[in-house]
């Protein structure tokens, strides 16, 4: 499946601004399958490195029954180590926030400890030109290779996902490269309309071959 074109809308210009504090992203469902604690501990090691202590992080996504005690205690470890003015939990978003969100942000992960089959949120992000950081598994090596529009790390290794999105926050014209590169193959491959395309082909391939076997 694609993403509906409303994620094509102009997006909004990241300006380069020393002075502005790198911010990355999670926008997916709260839970311990998607990553958010790989995310969690990767940005705490992200903190460490040299001219990205001012690094801050943006979490959204629905959070259901079965998990909100595991995140609670996730929020309350990153309180006790004092991490909270870092985070910004934003819970679960609609469309218009949802973009504010994306447009907000310099790069995006999330870090599936499961090989992911789909992973429309990478190309949600993808669609605002934000590059992004994904475990090489599942369906994200064939994303990022179509696409372009970002990297791949071991999975369910933080200190590897953390020195990638560095690279990507260190270097703003790669980065940037990387944003343009994702939004151009979002908007010419993966959107619903050009999906719908697709399976219709598909389909007339089908019925064609179908009709030739009648025939024969």
């Amino acid at each position: 499946s694609g993403i509906s074109s409303d994620y094509l809308q102009p997006a909004k210009a990241h300006e380069v601004n020393s002075n502005s504090a790198p911010t990355v992203g999670y926008l997916a469902r709260i839970c311990p399958e998607k990553g958010l604690a790989q995310f969690i501990e990767a940005m705490k090691i992200l903190l460490t490195f040299p001219d990205l202590q001012n690094a801050r992080f943006k979490v959204a996504g629905y959070l259901g029954k079965r998990d909100e005690k595991w995140f609670a205690d996730l929020r309350r470890k990153v309180v006790a180590e004092r991490l909270a003015d870092r985070f910004e939990f934003l819970g679960e978003v609609d469309l218009p926030a949802k973009l504010n969100m994306l447009d907000s942000l310099d790069a995006f992960t999330v870090p599936t400890v499961y090989p992911e089959a789909k992973g429309i949120y990478v190309l949600e992000a993808m669609a605002r030109a934000i590059p992004v950081v994904q475990p090489a598994h599942g369906s994200f090596p064939e994303l990022i290779e179509q696409t372009q529009g970002g990297l791949l790390v071991p999975p369910n290794d933080p200190r590897s996902l953390a020195e990638a999105v560095a690279a990507l926050l260190c270097d703003p014209p790669r980065r940037q490269a990387m944003g343009r590169a994702g939004r151009s193959a979002v908007e010419t491959s993966f959107t619903e309309e050009h999906m719908a395309r697709n399976m219709m082909d598909v389909f007339n391939d089908v019925l064609q071959t179908k009709a030739g076997m009648v025939q024969a």
